[in-house]
């Protein structure tokens, strides 16, 4: 099981990503050799070049020993925006929420010196899921863009797709089965998609499922599914309830029974805020078993993962 830190109410700018490194470097005492002063000019030569290399990984920011998986929960009132740094940075983003979030989650990304994502996945083609990405194209390059080849979009879906093909993204359409591309360096982690099995549902139905695992921790991204399509992935996938952390579906409008009956230890993240659709708003959060934190209420929650523990860091 998953063991889980208390969370730390850090403010979200003290939390830099994949800028700020943990360098371990052994100080070791240097013993000189006695003998002519040849050796003894070998031995500064080496401690010389010793300085050279620490200096030069200061400088690159380079960190052998960050080994840490970091997902940012973005706040982005009812909508969703997923950023994922893995270890040796690489950059993922699901979704970027609606047009008014684009430029807050471009600000985010800048701030956090991501400027070029490895991934970009859609879950559906939603407003609230993927006109953020307009603001985004202009200073972030993509490298690759994931959707799930749902015909009923809303809004100016297609318009987004040429705007990805006019800057020679590749986009690759995935279902079931179907696995985001990881660099052989980062096969410490897994990025499988669940759902959809076919696009027969509804655009929320038909959502992306994301199973994201690092070593013994995991996130499972249910984006907008309903009920019905809950109840399969949960059936086919049981073993994705023993997630440590699970998105609460559809901005915690969505919560199914199999999701009440979950370890206590699970966090749980609810993208939130208020939506004229839905007026009444999350009705079964508090039953939950679980640590819930809401977008609404906390801000951007941050979880930072070392393979074994979870530590969250909420904005508010």
């Amino acid at each position: 099981m998953t063991k889980i830190q208390s969370p730390n109410k850090w403010p979200i700018s003290k939390f830099q990503s994949s800028n700020v490194w943990k360098l371990n470097i052994g100080i070791w005492p240097i013993r000189l050799r006695s003998g002519p002063i040849l050796s003894l000019s070998k031995d500064w030569a080496l401690f010389g070049f010793c300085i050279l290399v620490i200096g030069f990984f200061f400088a690159t920011g380079y960190s052998a020993s960050d080994e840490n998986l970091r997902v940012h929960f973005i706040d982005v009132g009812f909508g969703d925006a997923i950023l994922i740094e893995s270890p040796h940075s690489q950059n993922i983003l699901i979704d970027a929420g609606g047009q008014k979030s684009g430029g807050k989650v471009r600000g985010y990304l800048l701030r956090h010196n991501i400027k070029t994502l490895d991934a970009a996945i859609i879950t559906h083609p939603h407003r609230n899921h993927f006109e953020g990405f307009f603001s985004l194209l202009n200073s972030i390059t993509v490298r690759r863009l994931y959707t799930n080849g749902h015909p009923q979009e809303e809004g100016p879906y297609d318009q987004l797709l040429e705007e990805f093909r006019k800057r020679s993204v590749p986009v690759a359409v995935l279902k079931e089965k179907g696995r985001v591309s990881i660099p052989r360096r980062q096969m410490s982690i897994r990025l499988d998609i669940l759902s959809p099995r076919d696009l027969k549902g509804s655009a929320n139905d038909n959502s992306f499922v994301v199973w994201l695992r690092y070593r013994k921790t995991s996130f499972l991204f249910t984006s907008d599914i309903g009920g019905d399509q809950q109840s399969r992935v949960f059936t086919q996938y049981p073993q994705v309830l023993q997630s440590s952390c699970i998105q609460v579906p559809h901005h915690g409008l969505n919560v199914s029974e199999p999701l009440k009956a979950v370890s206590p230890q699970t966090i749980f993240v609810a993208s939130m805020g208020p939506d004229p659709r839905h007026p009444a708003g999350p009705q079964d959060l508090e039953e939950l078993a679980g640590l819930v934190f809401r977008t609404d209420i906390h801000g951007t929650i941050v979880l930072e993962s070392d393979g074994k523990t979870l530590r969250v860091i909420s904005e508010k």
